[in-house]
Protein backbone atom coordinates (compact mmCIF):
# COMPACT_ATOMS: atom_id res chain seq x y z
CA UNK A 1 0.00 0.00 0.00
CA UNK A 2 1.13 3.52 -0.76
CA UNK A 3 1.18 6.25 1.11
CA UNK A 4 0.92 9.84 0.01
CA UNK A 5 1.68 12.97 2.11
CA UNK A 6 1.38 16.19 0.05
CA UNK A 7 1.90 19.80 2.00
CA UNK A 8 0.31 22.67 0.48
CA UNK A 9 1.62 26.18 0.40
CA UNK A 10 -0.11 29.18 -0.66
CA UNK A 11 -0.58 30.10 -4.77
CA UNK A 12 0.19 26.34 -5.15
CA UNK A 13 -1.30 23.59 -7.82
CA UNK A 14 -0.44 19.92 -7.65
CA UNK A 15 -1.59 18.01 -10.48
CA UNK A 16 -1.13 13.99 -9.45
CA UNK A 17 -1.28 10.84 -10.87
CA UNK A 18 -2.40 7.52 -8.74
CA UNK A 19 -1.76 4.36 -10.32
CA UNK A 20 -2.76 0.92 -8.77
CA UNK A 21 -1.64 -2.18 -9.28
CA UNK A 22 -1.34 -0.66 -12.91
CA UNK A 23 -4.46 -1.01 -13.93
CA UNK A 24 -6.75 1.76 -12.01
CA UNK A 25 -5.05 5.41 -12.52
CA UNK A 26 -6.79 8.33 -10.84
CA UNK A 27 -5.97 11.56 -11.72
CA UNK A 28 -6.17 14.69 -9.50
CA UNK A 29 -5.68 18.67 -8.95
CA UNK A 30 -4.93 20.71 -5.25
CA UNK A 31 -5.00 24.26 -5.41
CA UNK A 32 -4.19 26.91 -2.34
CA UNK A 33 -4.52 30.41 -2.55
CA UNK A 34 -4.42 33.10 0.20
CA UNK A 35 -8.10 34.50 1.12
CA UNK A 36 -8.85 37.54 2.57
CA UNK A 37 -11.61 38.34 4.53
CA UNK A 38 -13.12 41.55 4.93
CA UNK A 39 -15.61 42.70 7.72
CA UNK A 40 -18.09 45.36 7.66
CA UNK A 41 -19.38 46.91 10.95
CA UNK A 42 -23.29 47.85 10.91
CA UNK A 43 -24.55 50.34 12.55
CA UNK A 44 -27.71 49.89 15.47
CA UNK A 45 -30.57 49.85 14.93
CA UNK A 46 -33.99 50.58 17.47
CA UNK A 47 -37.12 49.73 17.17
CA UNK A 48 -39.19 52.22 19.33
CA UNK A 49 -43.04 52.02 18.30
CA UNK A 50 -44.87 49.54 16.83
CA UNK A 51 -48.34 49.80 15.34
CA UNK A 52 -51.28 47.22 16.66
CA UNK A 53 -54.58 47.95 15.38
CA UNK A 54 -57.03 47.80 17.79
CA UNK A 55 -60.71 48.62 18.02
CA UNK A 56 -61.83 51.35 20.82
CA UNK A 57 -64.96 51.02 22.57
CA UNK A 58 -67.04 53.56 21.09
CA UNK A 59 -64.85 54.96 18.63
CA UNK A 60 -64.12 52.35 16.33
CA UNK A 61 -67.68 51.01 14.58
CA UNK A 62 -66.60 47.60 14.83
CA UNK A 63 -68.40 44.31 16.97
CA UNK A 64 -65.85 42.84 19.45
CA UNK A 65 -65.02 41.31 22.45
CA UNK A 66 -61.98 42.02 24.73
CA UNK A 67 -60.76 39.67 27.57
CA UNK A 68 -57.94 40.75 29.23
CA UNK A 69 -54.62 38.91 30.37
CA UNK A 70 -56.21 38.77 34.24
CA UNK A 71 -59.35 36.51 32.89
CA UNK A 72 -57.21 34.67 30.85
CA UNK A 73 -55.10 33.86 34.25
CA UNK A 74 -58.30 33.38 36.06
CA UNK A 75 -59.38 30.31 33.34
CA UNK A 76 -55.93 28.72 32.70
CA UNK A 77 -55.10 26.01 34.96
CA UNK A 78 -54.11 23.05 32.86
CA UNK A 79 -56.16 24.71 29.49
CA UNK A 80 -54.38 25.58 26.38
CA UNK A 81 -54.75 28.86 25.04
CA UNK A 82 -57.77 28.05 22.78
CA UNK A 83 -59.64 26.70 25.51
CA UNK A 84 -59.24 29.56 27.54
CA UNK A 85 -61.57 32.06 24.97
CA UNK A 86 -64.49 29.00 25.14
CA UNK A 87 -66.71 31.30 27.06
CA UNK A 88 -66.52 33.96 24.99
CA UNK A 89 -69.59 35.56 22.98
CA UNK A 90 -69.61 33.80 19.46
CA UNK A 91 -66.62 31.41 19.79
CA UNK A 92 -66.79 27.82 19.76
CA UNK A 93 -63.16 25.58 20.56
CA UNK A 94 -62.78 21.98 20.37
CA UNK A 95 -59.89 19.43 20.68
CA UNK A 96 -60.44 17.16 17.92
CA UNK A 97 -58.98 14.00 19.52
CA UNK A 98 -55.63 15.58 19.19
CA UNK A 99 -53.08 16.34 21.76
CA UNK A 100 -52.25 19.37 23.88
CA UNK A 101 -51.75 22.26 20.97
CA UNK A 102 -54.16 20.73 18.50
CA UNK A 103 -57.08 22.58 19.38
CA UNK A 104 -59.31 24.18 17.03
CA UNK A 105 -61.20 27.85 17.42
CA UNK A 106 -64.19 28.73 14.95
CA UNK A 107 -65.67 32.53 15.83
CA UNK A 108 -69.49 32.72 14.52
CA UNK A 109 -69.35 29.68 12.85
CA UNK A 110 -66.04 30.52 10.64
CA UNK A 111 -63.24 28.14 10.52
CA UNK A 112 -59.90 29.03 11.08
CA UNK A 113 -58.81 29.68 7.60
CA UNK A 114 -61.64 32.28 7.37
CA UNK A 115 -60.34 34.00 10.60
CA UNK A 116 -57.16 36.36 10.85
CA UNK A 117 -54.83 35.66 13.81
CA UNK A 118 -52.88 38.43 14.68
CA UNK A 119 -50.04 38.36 17.37
CA UNK A 120 -49.09 41.96 18.46
CA UNK A 121 -50.25 42.81 14.97
CA UNK A 122 -48.19 40.42 12.89
CA UNK A 123 -50.32 37.35 11.43
CA UNK A 124 -49.69 34.02 12.27
CA UNK A 125 -51.91 31.88 9.59
CA UNK A 126 -50.18 29.40 7.42
CA UNK A 127 -49.46 31.03 4.32
CA UNK A 128 -50.71 28.27 2.11
CA UNK A 129 -53.76 27.10 3.95
CA UNK A 130 -54.67 29.79 6.48
CA UNK A 131 -54.63 27.19 9.54
CA UNK A 132 -52.93 28.09 12.57
CA UNK A 133 -51.13 25.23 14.23
CA UNK A 134 -51.70 26.01 18.17
CA UNK A 135 -48.73 24.33 19.50
CA UNK A 136 -46.17 26.57 18.07
CA UNK A 137 -48.03 29.25 20.09
CA UNK A 138 -48.70 27.33 23.70
CA UNK A 139 -46.50 30.30 25.75
CA UNK A 140 -49.44 32.45 24.85
CA UNK A 141 -51.00 32.13 28.11
CA UNK A 142 -48.10 33.33 30.36
CA UNK A 143 -47.46 36.64 27.78
CA UNK A 144 -50.81 37.91 27.23
CA UNK A 145 -52.26 40.93 27.96
CA UNK A 146 -55.11 41.44 26.24
CA UNK A 147 -57.59 39.50 23.29
CA UNK A 148 -59.40 41.06 21.15
CA UNK A 149 -62.26 38.87 19.13
CA UNK A 150 -63.65 41.24 16.11
CA UNK A 151 -66.85 40.46 14.10
CA UNK A 152 -67.48 41.68 10.55
CA UNK A 153 -64.40 43.34 8.88
CA UNK A 154 -61.48 43.96 10.84
CA UNK A 155 -60.40 47.04 11.35
CA UNK A 156 -56.21 46.12 10.58
CA UNK A 157 -54.46 46.95 8.08
CA UNK A 158 -52.85 44.30 7.04
CA UNK A 159 -53.35 41.39 3.81
CA UNK A 160 -54.66 38.57 5.90
CA UNK A 161 -57.01 35.74 4.74
CA UNK A 162 -59.92 36.84 7.07
CA UNK A 163 -63.25 36.93 6.25
CA UNK A 164 -65.16 37.75 8.36
CA UNK A 165 -63.23 38.29 11.74
CA UNK A 166 -60.00 38.94 13.24
CA UNK A 167 -58.62 37.59 16.68
CA UNK A 168 -55.66 39.38 18.01
CA UNK A 169 -53.62 38.74 20.89
CA UNK A 170 -51.10 41.55 22.42
CA UNK A 171 -48.17 40.54 24.76
CA UNK A 172 -47.61 42.41 27.84
CA UNK A 173 -44.10 43.66 26.61
CA UNK A 174 -46.18 45.98 24.46
CA UNK A 175 -48.28 47.39 26.81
Amino acid sequence: MNNFTFVLNKNLNIHEKIKLNNIFSFYFSISAQESVLDSIALTEVTVTSQVVDVARDRITPIAFSSVSGAEIDLKAGNLEFVETLKRTPGVYTNQDNGGYGDGQMYVRGFGFTNTAYVINGQPVNDMENGRVYWSNWMGLIDLTSSVQIQRGLGSTSLAVPSAVELFQLIHELLR
